[in-house]
């Protein structure tokens, strides 16, 4: 039981940074289609 609770963590842990990465890339993207 505490396994499965730790591995849930661990992919919430990976989507939490995919997320960010997500958004940081699409707020700069956002701002090289202002500049141009």
């Amino acid at each position: 039981m505490i396994e499965r609770f730790y591995y849930a963590s661990e992919i919430l842990n990976h989507l939490w940074v995919f997320g960010l990465f997500l958004l940081v890339t699409w707020k700069l993207g956002s701002l090289l289609l202002k500049g141009q």
